[in-house]
């Protein structure tokens, strides 16, 4: 096993279609019912000419990762992570190029994997370093360690990591690979002198590799929250090639 890796939660924001409203992912992390709220997204925070160039992707990591900013005024850091990325966009290229179709250029221009993560710099005027994150099943997990490196490289910097995915285009419907609700997560990292000693931290997480893969679908995103959320000691969640294994 890995040698486990200690942080702090400064504050969380998710959205899924499921869960939109943070009650919902508290309910739902300790066991509670809750009903499935038909509240649509709230996107007023991004200026309404940029607004209507983005996809439902984009706008849905852009104000969860400025939701979870709202109590902090710093620009930190960022690691945006998503299986997929704009494949829904990418896809209706494809589709117009199949048809001998003009193709758009806000689409052309908004398919790389980095759009949600430019789009959020822009937005927010932040220019402090960022990457973008994608590993299979295990995306979010990955970019989680990302958060973590980069962490120990700038210990006095706080790292918003921003977790995101959406269901396949109808194209790709007979893959079964894939989440099956839109979700986002955004967590504000921080960590501390005291790392190395477990001390003063909230949150751990290792891994070690699984003598074989697994098909089973699991949102590692879901997964980590839920054991935030909850308040449980240790949870250990397989990826398909890693075992993940989240602590306090």
């Amino acid at each position: 096993m890995s040698k486990k890796i200690n942080f702090s939660i400064e504050s969380w924001s998710a959205w899924s279609s499921s869960k939109r409203l943070r009650s919902d992912w508290i309910d739902w992390a300790c066991g509670n019912s809750f009903s499935t709220s038909s509240i649509p997204p709230d996107f007023s925070q991004i200026p309404a000419m940029k607004r209507r160039r983005m996809s439902s992707l984009s706008k849905m990591a852009v104000t969860t990762g400025i939701n979870c900013l709202s109590e902090s005024q710093s620009h930190p850091k960022c690691v945006f992570a998503s299986r997929h990325g704009e494949l829904t966009r990418t896809v209706k290229i494809l589709e117009s190029i199949a048809n001998q179709e003009d193709i758009s250029p806000t689409d052309f221009s908004l398919s790389v994997h980095n759009t949600s993560l430019g789009l959020f710099s822009i937005l927010t005027q932040n220019k402090q370093p960022a990457t973008t994150v994608a590993g299979g099943v295990d995306t979010f997990g990955y970019g989680l360690l990302e958060s973590c490196v980069l962490m120990s490289r700038f210990p006095d910097s706080k790292v918003l990591f921003v977790y995101h995915d959406e269901p396949l285009p109808d194209k790709y419907s007979e893959f079964k690979f894939g989440p099956k609700e839109s979700i986002c997560i955004a967590l504000l990292l921080s960590w501390n002198e005291n790392v190395l000693s477990g001390a003063n931290t909230n949150v751990s997480m290792s891994m070690k590799e699984r003598a074989t893969g697994s098909d089973e679908e699991r949102d590692l995103g879901e997964s980590f929250l839920k054991h935030y959320l909850s308040g449980a000691e240790n949870s250990v969640v397989d990826g398909q090639s890693r075992q993940w294994v989240w602590g306090r």
